[in-house]
């Protein structure tokens, strides 16, 4: 949790260093702590004596850095990047083998959305967006023990998809504003999971990212 705090200072101290901007605006730097919840879940086919084994994520929080670019007072793009680890559940979808371990994934959320902002000069300005998103997953880590499953491994792959976008920024000063920004991204991840004895299960785990982002904005 450090590290939101840095970033969110260090914007701070920027925006004390440089002069008085006008009203209008070039582009943004905003520094954000980010609420994730993955909204995933998906069913590997299990080896024998287990079944199916359920798939399921927990939210959590984590940090990240957008760069907004304005092509006028009211149309922008929004270039943003965040990481953060929920934790991922592996039940065995057997009543007679209730066995449930947990580990965490790294999930890194990058989106490019063109958005419209309301009311570019007031004092808060709503804005919606869409565009793309790509979410980058390294393999699972920190798990309990992936055999009470059968598994020895699990590799989740990258994916791209569809961002929607809204939020609002809320003027402090002439350069500096608070973030406030919502954005949702359907997507679904080419899981491999490595079973201890048998061949490959490999399943389409649905990850559907809903992250709420928080933090301070410097306007160039």
């Amino acid at each position: 949790m450090k590290r939101p705090i840095v970033i969110i200072a260090a914007v701070v101290l920027m925006a004390s260093a440089l002069p008085t901007f006008a009203q209008s605006r070039a582009f943004e730097v905003s520094g954000y702590v980010n609420r994730v919840d993955p909204n995933g879940n998906g069913v590997f086919d299990g080896p024998q004596s287990i079944d199916n084994v359920d798939v399921n994520f927990d939210a959590a929080t984590g940090y990240g850095i957008a760069l907004n670019i304005f092509w006028g007072d009211r149309i922008s793009t929004e270039f943003a990047g965040s990481s953060v680890e929920p934790d991922v559940a592996f039940r065995a979808n057997n009543p007679a083998l209730p066995v449930l371990t947990r580990g965490q994934l790294r999930m890194i959320p990058i989106t490019a959305v063109l958005q419209y902002h309301f009311i570019p000069n007031g004092t808060v300005d709503p804005y919606v967006g869409a565009g793309a998103a790509y979410v980058l997953f390294d393999n699972v880590k920190n798990f309990g023990d992936l055999n009470d499953v059968r598994f020895s491994s699990v590799d989740f792959k990258d994916d791209a998809g569809f961002v929607v976008n809204a939020g609002a920024s809320v003027r402090l000063t002439q350069r500096l504003a608070l973030y406030l920004d919502g954005k949702y991204v359907p997507v679904k991840s080419n899981a491999k999971a490595t079973v201890i004895t048998g061949p490959q299960s490999e399943a389409k785990i649905d990850v559907n990212p809903l992250m709420f982002a928080g933090g301070l904005t410097l306007r160039f």
